[in-house]
């Protein structure tokens, strides 16, 4: 209700009481005081509204405030780094751990099928090779060619991998101990090198043969 008409049916309403009495009444002093009365109650009430507000806005405020933390420093998610030993690397520990277990496990299963006993076996058998493959210690340009091409010829199957990259160092090693007494010798080793280049197995297949028929001439 409105400040006029409350005033307003106030002051009828006293009117109407002085003439059913006769009497006279002081009028304006109880229109006043009436006046007075209802400015107070709106005060209080918009004083009380007013409170209200601020501490809704104080604890919006507050709330804001507690959201508000240290901005998160995201860890930078870097490619998987190339495992070097003095500038050599070792290509199979740059490949995605997850992606190598998925495929083994796929490849295990598209071999086997049905057989989950040979499954399990060549999942095993293949993530050993693999872990072996990762901590081998390239230090110098001809094991890291070496488990490169092997890689390049073999893709995921780490248990060929590993066994062609043991062969081929072994295989490097028996070149580097040949005994070659002759021009001739020498020169039959390079023509094997020039010919099969890092198959190192090759490399002494092809010497040894060579060697052979060489020395069957003479």
């Amino acid at each position: 209700m409105s400040k006029k008409i409350f005033v307003t049916l106030m002051a009828t309403m006293i009117l109407a009481g002085c003439s059913n009495t006769g009497g006279e009444a002081p009028v304006q002093t109880v229109v006043d005081l009436t006046l007075n009365e209802t400015e107070s109650q709106t005060q209080t009430i918009l004083d009380e509204v007013a409170e209200k507000e601020n501490n809704e806005i104080d604890n919006v405020i507050e709330q804001e405030t507690q959201d508000v933390s240290e901005p998160e420093v995201l860890e930078e998610k870097s490619s998987p780094e190339k495992k070097q030993t003095d500038g050599f690397t070792n290509i199979i520990s740059t490949l995605d751990k997850t992606v190598v277990e998925e495929t083994i496990k796929a490849d295990a299963k598209e071999r086997w099928d049905d057989d989950f006993k040979m499954q399990a076996y060549q999942v095993e058998k293949q993530t050993t090779a693999y872990n072996n493959l990762t901590s081998l210690n390239i230090e110098n340009e001809v094991k890291e060619t070496i488990l490169q091409d092997a890689y390049s010829r073999w893709d995921y199957d780490f248990a060929m991998i590993e066994h062609t990259f043991e062969s081929q160092l072994e295989a490097y090693t028996e070149v580097q101990n040949f005994s070659l007494e002759t021009a001739d010798e020498r020169k039959i080793l390079d023509n094997a090198l020039a010919r099969w280049g890092n198959d190192f197995k090759m490399v002494v297949y092809e010497f040894n043969k060579q060697l052979e028929a060489y020395k069957s001439l003479q």
